[in-house]
């Protein structure tokens, strides 16, 4: 059993998320560092309002999809990796294009209702785009996970997680605002959806599981039904978003809205730090998920 493929994708996914864990502590306290505890409680509030926003819209479409990838992949069709790819793609366009028309209204509205900061609303609106740009990235972090290339999973994480740490921090010390570290937030998806698709050309070619080419994702994107996944999304995304709303973007907005902003900044940091021994079942349940559908 020391040679299975669960045990070694476990222990893969069990690295790569202490990594990110890790780093995700740092570039807060980075943060912190740069634009003090007020700067950083700002951008974390900035991020959970588009947070709040994004996930009353997202309804578990990226585990919807692995599952049924991984069914279909176990069983040689790949004509249904294609099209459970370019449902992932399609809702991600649809929705979040959506998501962005809805914020320009709403975020900056919310900014100056309850915080007395209109300025913090336009940069979650910002922060909007990044799903939009995020959509090849989800694609392949779909079609990874659902075929089981957990290397290449976690090679995908850790890249698109320095890469968000240097341009965020980068941003923030730049400009010594936190309008910086919100547009290298941005910059950081846009830069991991092109890597991202470099990396899914490399994976075709290793001899795993079959993945079809982007461009015949890309052709079954205008034909393909939303209503085909729509239910089954639901049904995995409730459990999934009451879960992020209630753990991590409830608590902050209300204590920007109540405390302060630098009390975030505690909070952010400090739940960063209880994220590390959290993580420590994460690889299981992240592996389990391709391997039971």
């Amino acid at each position: 059993w020391l040679k299975s493929k669960f045990l070694a994708d476990t222990a893969t996914l069990q690295v790569s998320g202490a990594l990110n864990q890790g780093s995700q502590l740092a570039s807060s306290v980075l943060i912190a560092f740069l634009l003090g505890a007020v700067g950083q409680g700002r951008f974390a509030v900035a991020i959970v309002l588009q947070g709040l926003f994004y996930n009353l819209v997202n309804i578990g479409a990226v585990q919807a999809a692995v599952s049924q990838l991984a069914s279909a992949s176990a069983r040689g069709l790949e004509g249904k990796v294609s099209a459970w790819m370019a449902f992932l793609a399609k809702f991600n366009l649809v929705f979040n294009s959506l998501l962005i028309v809805l914020g320009a209204f709403f975020l900056p509205a919310v900014g100056e209702w309850w915080y007395d900061d209109r300025e913090l609303g336009v940069w979650a609106w910002w922060l909007t785009f990044w799903p939009l740009f995020d959509t090849p990235r989800a694609a392949v972090f779909a079609a990874f996970q659902g075929t089981r290339r957990m290397l290449a999973l976690a090679q995908l994480e850790n890249v698109h997680e320095l890469v968000r740490v240097f341009l965020v921090c980068s941003g923030a010390l730049v400009t010594g605002s936190v309008e910086g570290a919100v547009l290298g937030e941005i910059a950081a998806r846009i830069l991991a959806s092109v890597l991202a698709l470099a990396m899914y050309a490399r994976a075709r070619a290793d001899g795993g599981p079959a993945l079809p080419p982007i461009r015949e994702v890309v052709r079954h994107v205008r034909e393909i039904p939303l209503a085909q996944g729509m239910r089954l999304s639901f049904k995995v995304g409730v459990l999934k978003n009451t879960n992020t709303l209630f753990l991590h973007i409830f608590p902050r907005l209300l204590l920007g809205g109540t405390a302060g902003m630098a009390w975030v900044a505690y909070f952010h940091v400090a739940q960063r730090i209880m994220g590390l021994p959290m993580m420590l079942m994460q690889g299981v349940s992240r592996t389990m998920l391709p391997a039971l559908s």
